[in-house]
C-alpha cells in the first residue's frame, strides 16, 4: 500500500480477512478490516472505509482493546474529509487518551497529525503548526511507511500552515512542537478539547 499498489494490497487485506474469519480471530479481523479501511479511504471510496472502520471499531469495543484508537483515528479521517469537525474531534480525541496506553500497531504521529489538519479546519493554524512539528518527530523515530495519499495531505497541510503563517514563525512554532515529548504533544493536543 505504501508503494501505491491498491491492486496488491487489497488482494493480500483480503485474503487476510478471510483467514480471519475461518479462524475466528476476532482481534486479527478487527486489524483487518482497519487495513481494509485504510485502503479504501486511500482510494477515497469513503463509504466502504466507514463500513470497514465501524465494524472493526465494534469488534475492538467488544474486545476492549485499546487498538479501538485505530479505527477511531479511520472514523475521524473520514469526518474531517466530509467537513464534520464536531465528528472528527469526536474520534480523533478518544484516539490520543487511548494511544498512550500502549498499542502495537499505532504510531503516535498518526494522531497528532490528525489533530493537526483538523487544527487547520478549525482555522489554528499556529496549533496546527506545532503538531506537524510534533508529528514530524516521531515520522523519524518510528520510520512507519506512508501512503501516497497520506503524505500529500501532509505537504499540503505543511504548505498551508507555512504560508498563512509566514516562514519565520513557522519555522519557530515547527522547532518547539519537534522538541516535546510524546506526553507533552499530546497533552498539548487534548488542551483545546478538555
Amino acid at each position: 500500500m505504501s508503494q501505491d499498489d491498491v491492486k496488491g494490497a487489497g488482494e493480500k487485506f483480503d485474503e487476510s480477512l478471510a483467514f480471519n474469519r475461518k479462524q475466528n480471530y476476532r482481534l486479527f479481523i478487527a486489524y483487518s478490516l482497519c487495513d481494509l479501511g485504510d485502503l479504501a479511504w486511500a482510494e477515497r471510496e469513503l463509504d466502504q472505509a466507514l463500513k470497514k472502520y465501524t465494524e472493526a471499531r465494534e469488534i475492538f469495543h467488544e474486545l476492549d482493546h485499546r487498538d479501538e484508537a485505530l479505527a477511531l483515528f479511520g472514523l475521524g479521517k473520514i469526518a474531517l474529509a466530509q467537513g464534520d469537525l464536531g465528528d472528527a474531534r469526536r474520534f480523533f480525541i478518544p484516539g490520543l487518551v487511548i494511544f498512550p496506553t500502549g498499542s502495537s500497531f499505532w504510531s503516535p504521529e498518526q494522531n497528532l497529525e490528525a489533530v493537526a489538519l483538523l487544527a487547520i479546519s478549525e482555522q489554528q493554524l499556529e496549533r496546527s503548526a506545532l503538531l506537524l512539528g510534533a508529528s514530524e518527530a516521531w515520522l523519524y523515530r518510528t520510520q512507519r511507511l506512508r501512503t501516497p495519499r497520506e503524505r500529500q495531505e501532509r505537504e499540503s497541510a505543511i504548505v498551508t500552515v507555512r504560508g498563512a503563517l509566514g516562514e519565520d514563525a513557522f519555522t519557530a512554532t515547527w522547532e518547539e512542537g519537534r522538541a516535546m515529548s510524546l506526553e507533552q504533544a499530546v497533552a498539548y493536543a487534548l488542551e483545546e478539547y478538555d
